[in-house]
């Protein structure tokens, strides 16, 4: 997808550089959260849901600094307050999956989302930006199109964004 940004540090949220003129609001993002946790890929993964909506609502509220491995382990993990994260990967391998996750929904799911909440490798504050279709996208997907459902094409939709993102995935880690 063609998508231009400008990105302010402040609270994790990017601005449409040409297409948008209006800011992504606290409300939009949580409508976009609402229907990511709802979405066939984090249905299934309570934890996934925990991890992700723990690190969109700091962000909204301007507590990013917060955002650190050992602070996500026990607030929304639920761990001890002598959790040691060198010694535990929950953390990291929860931010992977839902990395993973994000990029399953958007390719599927949300392919004609307005906002993409994205978290970006490395850290634990997600980004929040207008999604831009290129033209090309634009004329493939009619308008009322929906590939929630699971008629066969949604289902081939789904194998192959797999398929990318464990090669993706395997690209990283190997």
């Amino acid at each position: 997808m063609a998508d231009e940004r400008t990105q302010s540090a402040a609270n994790g949220v990017s601005e449409d550089a040409g297409h948008h003129s209006k800011p992504i609001t606290e409300e939009t993002v949580r409508g976009a959260l609402k229907k990511v946790l709802e979405s066939h890929e984090f249905r299934a993964s309570r934890r996934c849901q925990d991890f992700l909506r723990f690190v969109v609502e700091n962000t909204l509220a301007g507590r990013t600094d917060i955002l650190k491995e050992r602070t996500i382990g026990i607030e929304a993990f639920g761990r001890p307050a002598s959790y040691d994260p060198s010694g535990d990967a929950t953390v990291r391998v929860k931010a992977g999956e839902v990395r993973k996750r994000l990029s399953l929904y958007y390719a599927v799911e949300g392919r004609q989302d307005e906002i993409r909440i994205d978290l970006p490798p490395g850290g634990y504050v997600p980004d929040f930006s207008w999604i831009t279709l290129s033209p090309l996208e634009s004329e493939r997907i009619s308008p009322g199109e929906t590939v929630a459902g699971g008629g066969r094409a949604t289902k081939m939709l789904r194998r192959i964004a797999f398929a990318a993102a464990l090669l993706l995935l395997a690209g990283i880690l190997g």
